[in-house]
């Protein structure tokens, strides 16, 4: 799967954006170790969420994918969070259903914690019920 968009973190980190689909918007947050294209396009995930209306914002986290990989270690954490504001920025997406699996999961729990007027809903999967405790 290509990478149609490209959006721009805070500190300069491009990252491959995916879009498919019309309705409202729901932004997809791969896993550790994934990508866009494993972890949503190739079980299924955006084709289905796309046919059942959705708009479907999905993109590789940096270090991952087609995403730029910085090589210092400050320049991933925190940062991550901050960029799925930066996808959906770039997407014009004001507030969407964030759907995270496994570290995409941690991601879009501490976006909502950071952004919660950016968020509709959250489904966070693949995370162990002591991440929640």
């Amino acid at each position: 799967m290509d990478s149609n968009l490209v959006a721009i973190a805070k500190d300069g980190v491009r990252l491959a954006c995916h879009v498919a689909g019309t309705g409202a918007p729901v932004v997809l947050v791969h896993g550790y170790a994934s990508s866009l294209d494993q972890n949503w396009h190739s079980t299924g995930w955006i084709d289905r969420l796309a046919r059942e209306g959705f708009r479907v914002v999905s993109f590789d986290c940096r270090g991952h994918g087609l995403s730029d990989k910085p090589h210092q270690p400050e320049r991933y954490g925190d940062r991550m969070v901050d960029d799925i504001l930066a996808v959906m920025e770039a997407c014009a997406v004001e507030d969407a259903f964030l759907m995270g699996y496994s570290m995409g999961a941690m991601l879009t729990v501490a976006f909502l914690m950071r952004y919660p007027q950016r968020v509709r809903r959250v489904v966070a999967a693949g995370v162990g019920d002591n991440y929640f405790n």
